[in-house]
């Protein structure tokens, strides 16, 4: 039995010919892919301008989240609201997921801690500071919000600086941790070493 030659044709040729005999070929249609935005409630002007410098505690904090990480373990968040006065951590919260809940549990704690403070409150534009119920608490408080311009990582330096020292330390001072509560209580202990004996 004879094998059919093959035909070579160029595709111009195959669409008309499939167009005088009515075949078609039907595309899949485009699933648009869905995202959620996060959208941002009310942003609050720069009024920090990277003045780093305050004459006296509680005058200026700054907060800010990051994220620990351990070789095979889930990654820890870190909030912490800090002092622009002697750079000290005047409060923070650690948790398993970077929300709303973190923020507001660092928040409380520092204000628990320092219930007359009337600070500028400075932080970046994420969703958990641009919530119209945080600003109330802010407000209600009698502090001053302030935030970082897109992109503008260095608006909150000193901040960002200081994380970057305490997940230093804690490699350095507990280099080993085998679950997620080791991780934490090795961050705990970081901060503490910041405070009571880092010179």
């Amino acid at each position: 039995m004879r094998s059919p030659s093959l035909i070579t044709a160029y595709h111009k040729t195959i669409y008309h010919l499939m167009c005088i005999n009515g075949i078609s070929s039907q595309k899949p249609r485009y699933q648009k892919p869905k995202f959620k935005h996060t959208t941002l409630e009310k942003t609050a002007e720069n009024k920090l301008k990277r003045d780093f410098n305050a004459s006296k505690p509680n005058e200026k904090w700054c907060t800010d989240i990051t994220e620990v990480v351990a070789p095979g373990l889930p990654k820890a968040y870190l909030c912490t609201v800090f002092d622009l006065y002697d750079r000290y951590p005047v409060g923070y919260a650690i948790g398993k997921h970077n929300d709303t809940a973190l923020v507001q549990a660092a928040y409380n704690q520092t204000v628990k801690t320092y219930p007359n403070a009337q600070p500028l409150f400075h932080s970046d534009r994420g969703f958990q500071f641009t919530r119209t119920p945080f600003q109330n608490q802010l407000e209600k408080q009698g502090m001053t919000q302030s935030m970082s311009r897109v992109g503008c990582c260095i608006d909150n330096g000193p901040t960002e600086g200081w994380q970057g020292i305490i997940k230093e330390m804690r490699v350095v001072l507990h280099p080993q941790v085998d679950n997620y509560d080791e991780l934490n209580d090795s961050i705990c202990k970081a901060i503490d070493y910041y405070i009571n004996e880092d010179p």
